[in-house]
């Protein structure tokens, strides 16, 4: 009984009842959640590495794929697609550049590498569908 409970309170409050099945998710809804984690991973990144100043080279930069990246997980359907494809397009192009300076200067380039190959996989994912740019 107590399991019943818990499970339908669960259920109540499951972030699945927002997207949908998990098994049938989309390529959209996975490329918004890809963008929004993006987007807070970055920022996080920047506060973490007492980044946030304008002297830094990237932190313009960072704050405009940020913005760019939750702007389109927040957008409507019929400009998203459009708009994740240009977010993460510049999103890598700016993570690439990243990964090349910390190499170039020796530093960890493991954040920036994993930033390029998330934004490339989305870039895919989203051109493959085409049921998602039709959409």
């Amino acid at each position: 009984m107590i399991f019943v409970v818990e499970r339908s309170l669960f259920q109540s409050f499951s972030i699945f009842k927002l997207i949908g099945n998990p098994k049938m998710l989309s390529s959209l809804t996975i490329a918004r959640m890809a963008a929004t984690l993006s987007s807070m991973v970055t920022v996080g990144i920047l506060f973490l590495q007492r980044a946030v100043s304008v002297k830094s080279i990237f932190f313009i930069p960072d704050c405009i794929v940020a913005f760019l990246l939750i702007a389109s997980a927040i957008s409507p359907q019929y400009l998203a697609v459009p708009f994740l494809l240009f977010s993460f397009g510049a999103s890598a192009g700016v993570f690439l550049v990243a990964a090349s300076n910390a190499i170039a200067l020796g530093h960890s380039w493991v954040a920036s590498i994993l930033g390029v190959v998330l934004s490339v996989v989305m870039l895919f994912l989203l051109l493959r569908n085409s049921s998602s740019i039709n959409a």
